[in-house]
């Protein structure tokens, strides 16, 4: 098991949590994501994270995932480290809602040529300015982020859904590798408030310090991957 794909991903989430909502909102019906870059590498792990944007932890918001396609690939088990009010996993239907600061899942697996799934989101925005968010993450066993490392994507996210007072909007960060139907425009990002910015920082990084402990406590104990489920 890698330690840093977690940490990676509770850090891409510390830096969104505190963007304010972007405009001309579009709900996100299918994702397709082409792993072929880590075809048959055991052990990848794809993580899915949804952060509560007014820390209410009112549970107002769900996303749905359903219809997961491996493209030939198989499924392992599900990280110990998975965390936040969620049920059910990758081999038939997985629900996030957003009652604590970040409820984390993840699963490893062997991928095959892509990744397709359906993700259904609730529209229940939150009272603040910060948005509930959804987000997606893809790592090889080696901690290696599939879309590309950037300034403006440092942690290697591959897609986020913004749930605003106008709707879920989407920002896809690897176009070469990800589709999600019906694609969103995203809106130029307006900097930050630096208050805003340091809390959220703050909060993640208490939350982060708390799971990395609970995820080394865990990696000794940790199942190797197996009775794997093949993809469609």
């Amino acid at each position: 098991m890698n330690k840093t794909n977690f940490a990676l991903a509770f850090l891409a989430v510390a830096a969104l949590a505190a963007l304010p909502p972007r405009a001309h909102a579009d709900s996100i019906i299918n994702v397709n994501v082409n792993t072929s870059a880590f075809l048959n590498e055991a052990n990848s792990e794809v993580i899915f994270e949804f952060s509560d944007g007014d820390q209410s932890f009112s549970s107002n918001n769900t996303a749905t995932l359903t219809s997961f396609n491996l493209g030939g690939g198989a499924l392992g088990s599900v990280d110990p480290n998975s965390g936040g009010p969620y049920t059910g996993d990758m081999s038939s239907t997985l629900s996030l809602q957003d009652g604590t600061p970040i409820t984390a899942f993840g699963q490893f697996f062997t991928p095959g040529s892509f990744l397709s799934f359906t993700v259904d989101l609730t529209t229940n925005p939150d009272a603040g300015s910060t948005p509930d968010e959804f987000s997606m993450f893809v790592y090889d066993p080696n901690g290696n982020p599939l879309a590309p490392v950037t300034t403006d994507n440092p942690f290697g996210i591959l897609l986020t859904a913004d749930i605003t007072p106008t709707g879920p909007v989407q920002d896809n960060y690897d176009p070469n590798d990800v589709t999600a139907n019906p694609a969103g425009a995203p809106a130029p990002v307006p900097e930050p408030p630096t208050l805003m910015l340091a809390a959220t920082g703050l909060l993640e990084l208490l939350t982060l310090s708390t799971f990395r402990r609970r995820r080394g406590a865990a990696q000794d104990n940790a199942p190797t991957q197996g009775g794997g489920i093949a993809g469609a």
